[in-house]
């Protein structure tokens, strides 16, 4: 049975207020294996936003309908499919596609949820599960290690310093400005938080560094390394900065050329990651991993900082919010608000 439905479609590149608009589809029954959700909440990322800037390799050819993750409700089941899941709230990753009213996606991949509202139920997704990954595979022997984490208010950060906390890593924070401090505080972390500015100042070694900034500031990061350290670079925002034939350029250069051997010499790493080639190469492993990341985090007792939600017709202004640097926690559009 064909579904009538919504979709936010990104119809052009660059400006956040004139690149989107909400149009009428439809989607298909659900294949074998699959479940279809009606869409409470569309999580936005940082990829989103590159993607809308025409500067992420995966959104090439326009119209395009970004958004790798969404919280609702299952309205439909494939064959195979367990029926007793109809009716349950569920959040899932998507692998774009995600700006929609109604997705189909994987049973295999949707998370049940309880009662959890959507409104938290939506941190737990894509920026979540990133850091669970990125702790998993890079921290080995985490019992006193001494970790960097940058933008530790937003969505990766945040959940980076909770994973490596869990593991007993000395996580040392950074965050843009001083309000973005007070939050984590509040949030109960407890180790040092640095702004850029007083961290720019800061002379200490790290035994594992997660940059998203890329560009420039990993020589600097190189440099913080300990011996044995591990550089994990997962982004780069500073593509922000560089916009255009040359700033790409500028990026791309900026990262610099390193040596071998010097990394020989010091058993030091320059790592990578990112979630949606990993979960194309490891889906079940991705799968496994996203249930037990939100059991850990759940029997912690640890809350995600507050969301934020925008109605369906302000995804530019969602757009704006997040590429700003003024976000903390998730921001998602709310297709309650429709």
């Amino acid at each position: 049975m064909i579904v009538k439905t919504h979709n936010i479609s990104l119809d052009r590149f660059g400006n956040a207020a004139t690149a989107f608009s909400l149009k009428e589809s439809e989607i298909q029954a659900p294949k074998e294996g699959e479940i279809q959700i009606e869409v409470e909440a569309s999580g936005l990322n940082f990829a989103d936003v590159m993607g809308r800037l025409g500067l992420y390799a995966p959104v090439k050819q326009l119209p395009f309908i970004l958004g790798y993750d969404v919280v609702g409700k299952v309205v439909a089941v494939g064959s195979g499919v367990e029926t007793s899941l109809m009716g349950k709230k569920v959040l899932s990753l998507t692998r774009f596609g995600g700006y929609a009213h109604h997705v189909n996606v994987p049973a295999r991949a949707a998370v049940p949820l309880d009662d959890m509202p959507a409104s938290e139920a939506i941190s737990y997704t894509t920026a979540f599960l990133t850091a669970y990954l990125m702790v998993e595979e890079y921290i080995g022997m985490a019992k006193n290690k001494e970790v960097l984490v940058y933008s530790a208010a937003g969505g990766v950060g945040y959940f980076l310093y909770q994973f490596l906390k869990l593991r007993g890593a000395l996580v040392t924070c950074v965050v843009g400005k001083e309000d973005k401090r007070k939050l984590l505080k509040s949030a109960g972390v407890e180790r040092e938080i640095y702004t850029n500015q007083e961290f720019a100042a800061l002379d200490k070694k790290f035994d594992l560094v997660y940059n998203a900034r890329g560009g420039a500031s990993v020589k600097g990061d190189i440099k913080r390394l300990k011996p044995g350290g591990k550089l994990v670079m997962f982004g780069a925002a500073d593509q922000l900065n560089n916009k255009g034939v040359f700033g790409k350029l500028k990026t791309l250069f900026g990262f610099g050329f390193h040596s071998p051997i010097k990394l020989i010499m010091k058993s030091q790493s320059l790592c990578g990651f990112n979630l949606l080639s990993y979960s194309a190469s490891f889906p079940e492993r991705v799968v496994m991993a996203h249930h037990k990341a939100i059991k850990i985090i759940k029997e912690a007792g640890i809350k995600p900082l507050e969301s934020k939600g925008f109605g369906v017709s302000e995804v530019g202004e969602a757009h704006e919010y997040l590429a700003s640097g003024l976000s903390t926690g998730k921001v998602y559009i709310d297709w309650t608000k429709h």
